[in-house]
């Protein structure tokens, strides 16, 4: 990417030969993309994300302006930390950023308000946009439109970026191409054509393979004590185990032909279909199956409505509309809202309700004695989760528990830092060198899956 740093292509497939652009028009980064497979904007959002993580580690991690964003946010959200952890092996740039985010941290259990967005996913959104809007504008040359259509075209989640933006014209375009890859039955393989690349489907499978075993015993309280002992977050790792435990149920029903299927309302994102396809395949393909055929009659009304839209002028720019015939700019902008709207995962609502129910035992449990011993001793609620329990005595344990193990994580992590310097090269090293790696999970659990914070085979 011009002028963003070191960037991969969105596949290792074998690339079309160049295209030649059109006279006197500059060849663009999308350009490029449509001449290898895959959704373009997958892989210019994939080759934007390389640039800033490389560029990350190099030197801005350091700058004053990231150390401000990083400690608003907390850090960075549970995919990016897990990419960070992968990804970087230096410690002087692992520590200092969960040195920002335990500080956050700190000033967010403090009543400091909502926390900031992750850099990285700041990132990740104005590279999104970027390409939508330069994928909007090449579609504009209509001397692009056939080499769009014979591409595999965006995926599912890219098009509903796009389809908001889009012109009726380009927006026409946009939306036969995905009509035909969702009348395709053969689009599958990794299923980037219809979910999109998720570089993070397989850090995610390796902490959710290392999560514990959901434990079981003869009373509410005496389970909760045992699921106290485990060295994460209580509710992140209850979420790691529905989530997970869903996964498998619903293998095993579409293994089983449950017919019950047939009558749910949901279906899986393309984050758990990704998740799938890596333990079932087969399973991930019936997930695949489902989301196509929910989202085949939403882009075919959309079709028809622009079918009938009378248009003046250029198709993106200065839309003038015409006399009604059919159909209206409402009736388009109703298909619009009908595209964009996703249907309920029911892996992800899975997880929700189990939040949910997680914090509602704790804030009620916490009042007993012998509940507030166990929890002392243990883990407890990540930062995220401890301000969310309702006000009260809970609430109050918990806030302070988990600023007590943040303030000794910052205590740790400027241990470690004390030690490295040269005149220190006689101490030996102690616990306080997984402190960054520990951080992590005292901020937000989520990051691990909800699992403990350890060392686990990549």
């Amino acid at each position: 990417m011009s002028g963003d740093g070191p960037g991969r292509g969105p596949s290792s497939e074998r690339r079309k030969p160049p295209h030649t652009p059109a006279a006197g028009r500059p060849r663009s980064e999308i350009d490029v993309l449509l001449d290898q497979p895959g959704c373009p904007t997958c892989g210019f959002v994939e080759q934007y994300e390389q640039s800033f993580f490389s560029w990350f580690e190099i030197e801005n991690h350091a700058t004053a302006e990231m150390r401000a964003a990083l400690r608003s946010a907390m850090g960075m959200c549970p995919e990016h930390w897990r990419r960070l952890i992968d990804e970087v092996e230096e410690a002087s740039v692992l520590a200092p950023v969960s040195s920002y985010g335990v500080a956050g941290a700190l000033d967010h259990i403090a009543g400091a308000g909502v926390p900031g967005a992750c850099p990285a996913c700041s990132a990740r959104a104005f590279a999104t946009s970027r390409a939508s809007r330069m994928l909007i504008e090449t579609l504009d040359d209509r001397s692009c439109s056939g080499r769009y259509a014979s591409h595999a075209g965006l995926c599912l989640t890219h098009f509903r970026d796009a389809a908001g933006a889009a012109g009726p014209a380009t927006l026409t375009l946009l939306s036969e191409r995905m009509s035909a890859t969702l009348d395709d039955p053969h689009t599958g393989g990794s299923g980037q054509s219809l979910i999109g690349l998720d570089t993070d489907s397989r850090r995610r499978c390796t902490w959710r393979q290392a999560l514990p075993s959901a434990l079981a015993a003869p009373t509410t309280l005496s389970t909760l004590e045992q699921q106290l002992l485990v060295s994460a977050c209580p509710v992140c790792l209850a979420i790691g185990q529905s989530e997970r435990r869903y996964l498998e149920w619903i293998v095993e029903a579409i293994g089983d032909r449950d017919r019950s299927l047939n009558d749910d309302p949901g279906e899986l994102c393309a984050a758990h279909i990704h998740d799938l396809a890596l333990s079932d395949p087969g399973s991930a393909l019936w997930a695949m199956d489902r989301r196509r055929a929910s989202s085949r009659g939403v882009v075919r009304r959309l079709l028809d409505i622009l079918a009938a839209q009378p248009t003046v002028g250029s198709a993106n720019r200065g839309q003038v509309w015409g006399r009604k015939r059919s159909s209206g700019p409402s009736d388009l902008e109703a298909a619009r809202t009908a595209v964009l709207d996703l249907r309920p995962c029911r892996a992800c609502s899975t997880g929700t309700i189990a939040e949910r129910r997680a914090l509602e035992l704790l804030g009620i449990a916490l009042e007993l004695p012998e509940l507030t011993a166990a929890y002392e001793r243990g883990h407890g609620l990540c930062a995220r989760h401890a301000v969310q329990l309702s006000p009260g005595a809970s609430h109050d344990l918990a806030a302070r528990h988990a600023g007590t193990r943040l303030r000794l994580i910052a205590w740790e992590l400027d241990e470690a830092r004390r030690k490295s310097a040269w005149s220190c090269r006689h101490e030996p090293a102690g616990p306080e060198l997984t402190a960054w790696l520990r951080a992590p999970s005292q901020i937000d659990g989520r990051v691990f899956l909800g699992g403990p914070a350890e060392p686990v085979e990549r």
